[in-house]
């Protein structure tokens, strides 16, 4: 992690009693509403595609999308530079 700039990473694994798929995805809203709670977020880097599918890599980004995406517009008009990679391109 980076505990001077407040950022930390986690690395997931699920029970294998369970349904691992549907294990990390509750893992994550887990882990997002305690965040949210106390005025952070959750952002998952790598994941199964399977995963993927269950939950949105960035949760919810609030009131920065449409300051993102006006950005995004103004400096990069072609959508070239981090395409499809970022919740505003």
């Amino acid at each position: 992690g980076r505990a001077a700039v407040g950022v930390m990473y986690v690395r997931l694994t699920a029970a294998t009693n369970e349904n691992p798929t549907e294990a990390l995805a509750a893992a994550i809203d887990h882990i997002r509403r305690n965040a949210w709670a106390r005025g952070g977020s959750a952002v998952v880097i790598s994941a199964d595609p399977a995963v993927i599918a269950l939950v949105d890599p960035w949760g919810d980004v609030g009131d920065a999308l449409p300051l993102n995406k006006a950005v995004k517009a103004r400096f990069d008009p072609n959508h070239v530079l981090a395409a499809g990679r970022t919740p505003w391109s």
